[in-house]
């Protein structure tokens, strides 16, 4: 992945920018070993982001203790992330489950769900290098692979690893959460592979192979909700291509052909993972449309509903952070709801746990989030894909309720983190030849 930038990083009339005329430029320059260091610490422990929570967390630690050591050379760097408004609002977020614990029937859980965001720590110590975001995401992605890799120990049922529940290929983590990680792998290969230069086979032809592994993984964890989002994020980031970049069409025509092809020489293999969990679908939905919610898909249909009654109990201020395996089987108590403590869907939980205000806060600061990352779309190769990771995350976030899980909060910071403008020159910036000849918008 080339090198990265940030759209304010246009050159100046007379020339390159100067190297030191942003916080994070002046830190690269004052400490350039420790520099490279903390870039590599904060590709390592993303990689371990992608794959299980106690790697997650284990391969954080270098990064951390990089962080805290560089310090006294980044510290200015922060003053920018803690203006922006994007930050402000995660913590307003944040803080409004914090404070609902005081009225929360189970502020226990409501704590657990409120530790999910304990990846902010990670992304502090990530912010002095984010200006370099190629690398980073390329950590990301070599640990989701690690997912395709143990997914296909476990097809073959080699090395005592077995397929899931309904012959799922699950990964190192809960098939929902693979997918959502493998997912977002795939939409930042193909917005890597898309704004290539011209000449470069062979990175295309590994950016390419990354992005069909990564697909055809999220096709075998058998998780119908990241298999939505994972088409809406493709269709995300065709558009977004074809209007920003329009010179790159062709590359785009290779790149959709080489995945069809590829998706109808694995189709055999998925055939079976696939047709399984559209069947189970269309059988819970006509049981559903029978009365009968004790099914996987209705038991999440008879959640939406109790979600929706009630947020309209308390529609200010909710009923409380981990509130909803107390309040929910109250109304279907025909249901088993024992180990559900949340509505299956990010966006109804947290109305009934905040309240509507609060909802609307969080959709409206995704929304803004979102056309930032339109704006900064050009800034560097990856760019495209985090606006597609964002929408992906978003559409996601209808069917389950990732920002209780650590690992796909961590994803959602990551890539919100990504769209914030740091300021920094680079490389990528200043040679228009990498950009197409096109400058990063302003914003």
């Amino acid at each position: 992945m080339d090198r990265p930038t940030d759209e304010s990083s246009t050159p100046a009339p007379g020339g390159p920018a100067a190297p030191g005329h942003s916080p994070f430029d002046a830190a690269a320059v004052a400490d350039p070993r420790g520099h490279v260091m903390h870039l590599a610490f904060g590709a390592l422990a993303l990689g371990g982001l992608a794959m299980a929570t106690s790697t997650k967390d284990f391969l954080a630690i270098p990064l951390l203790v990089m962080a805290l050591l560089r310090l006294r050379f980044t510290w200015p760097c922060y003053g920018r992330l803690f203006r922006d408004w994007l930050v402000l609002g995660l913590l307003l977020w944040a803080g409004l489950i914090a404070v609902s614990l005081t009225w929360s029937p189970d502020p226990a859980m409501g704590f657990e769900h409120l530790r999910a965001f304990r990846y902010a720590i990670v992304c502090l110590a990530l912010w002095p290098v984010v200006h370099r975001p190629g690398p980073l995401v390329a950590g990301f992605v070599l640990g989701a692979t690690v997912n395709v890799v143990v997914q296909g120990l476990q097809w073959m049922e080699a090395f005592g690893l077995r397929p899931g529940m309904d012959q799922r290929l699950t990964g190192l983590m809960h098939p929902i959460r693979t997918a959502m990680a493998l997912a977002s792998a795939c939409l930042w290969c193909l917005s890597a592979a898309a704004m290539l230069p011209p000449g470069r086979r062979g990175r295309l032809a590994a950016l390419l192979g990354a992005a069909i592994s990564t697909a055809a993984g999220v096709a075998m964890t058998g998780s119908r909700g990241p298999w939505i989002a994972l088409a809406a994020g493709l269709a995300a980031l065709v558009v977004l291509l074809a209007i920003r970049r329009p010179e790159r069409r062709r590359r785009l025509i290779v790149a959709a052909g080489a995945m069809l092809l590829a998706g109808l020489a694995l189709s055999p293999l998925a055939a079976d993972f696939v047709s399984t969990r559209t069947q189970q679908a269309r059988a819970d939905l006509a049981a559903a449309g029978e009365g009968d919610f004790d099914t996987n898909l209705g038991f999440r249909l008879a959640s939406y509903g109790a979600a929706i009654e009630l947020a309209g109990q308390r529609p200010l201020v909710g009923h409380g952070a981990g509130a909803f395996g107390v309040e929910a089987p109250e109304l279907v108590p025909e249901l088993s709801w024992e180990g559900i403590t949340h509505a299956h869907s990010t966006w109804l939980n947290i109305a009934v746990e905040t309240g509507i205000p609060s909802l609307i806060l969080v959709l409206g600061l995704f929304g803004a989030a979102l056309a930032r990352a339109w704006r900064r779309a050009l800034a560097h190769p990856i760019g495209p894909g985090t606006f597609a990771v964002l929408l992906a995350w978003i559409i996601a976030a209808f069917f389950d309720t990732p920002h209780h899980s650590g690992t796909m909060n961590g994803l959602m910071q990551f890539a919100l983190l990504l769209t914030i403008p740091t300021g920094a020159a680079s490389a990528f910036a200043r040679e228009p030849a990498l950009r197409g000849g096109v400058s990063p918008p302003a914003g």
